[in-house]
């Protein structure tokens, strides 16, 4: 992935001058175009937006780009909670009645900023149809429950594809995360003496926790974790089957195309 990051000043010439070899540079190839506005600036400066927004346009169709339009409403903390919903949706609706495009509405605030980490994935996940297969199973098996997140690790214990409910508390997110870093090397140990299939860890206050060895190397998926605030370790351990044999039946059917 290569990333081109203009400064604001260098914008105007960077859409107009066609000639431009950064200009050349930016768009060549380009798969995504992410154009970022900060929500304080869009009362005083939403014609520039707009106007810099249609020029992406335009380039994407002139030039043949064949990119996607990405927009990223940012800092919507900075609105008053009680005019949020009606506030975004206005802006919205003024983007979508004239560019064809995705956006996303995010913040590093801490009740807003796995939505900036959605964005990226959700973003990086378009060149992966694998990663998207993946992401859609872990959506299919949260649709019925509440307080409920899935993800799977790579073997360098990276995420690379991650759900969860949308009443799931965005602020112990980076805890859950540090509390399996700490737990993969004791189950790594566990399972290197003995066969292990799955961790379980439950709290007092009803929180349950569950990593689960997927060992599916050739396709580099290492660990399945569950966590709950809502589900037992059975409907955890039953949801995991069912995860693990759709993940099954994927490579299965790739393995017998080949």
């Amino acid at each position: 992935m290569g990333v081109f990051d203009s400064s604001g000043q260098e914008l105007i010439d960077l859409l107009e001058n066609v000639e431009d070899p950064e200009h050349i540079m930016a768009f060549r190839d380009t798969d995504v175009i992410i154009y970022i506005f900060e929500y304080p600036t869009w009362d005083s400066k939403s014609q520039q937006i707009m106007n810099d927004l249609q020029k992406l346009s335009d380039i994407i169709k002139d030039e043949e780009v064949g990119a996607d339009l990405v927009v990223f409403i940012h800092k919507i903390d900075l609105i008053e909670k009680e005019s949020r919903k009606s506030i975004l949706k206005e802006i919205t609706l003024q983007l979508k009645n004239q560019f064809k495009t995705t956006i996303y509405y995010t913040s590093i605030y801490p009740g807003f900023i796995y939505n900036l980490y959605n964005a990226f994935h959700d973003i990086l996940s378009i060149f992966s149809k694998e990663t998207i297969f993946i992401k859609r199973v872990l959506d299919e098996h949260l649709t019925d429950f509440s307080k409920t997140m899935y993800f799977i690790t790579n073997k360098n214990n990276s995420i690379i594809a991650q759900s969860m409910t949308k009443d799931f508390k965005t602020e112990i997110i980076n805890h859950t995360h540090k509390l399996v870093a700490q737990l993969t090397g004791t189950f790594e140990d566990m399972s290197l003496h003995s066969n292990i299939d799955h961790l379980i860890l439950s709290s007092l206050n009803n929180f349950n926790l569950i990593m689960n060895n997927l060992n599916f190397r050739k396709r580099n998926l290492k660990n399945l974790i569950c966590l709950s605030e809502t589900l037992g370790s059975n409907k955890l351990i039953w949801a995991i089957g069912q995860i693990r044999q759709k993940l099954n039946n994927l490579y299965y059917l790739k393995k017998g195309k080949s």
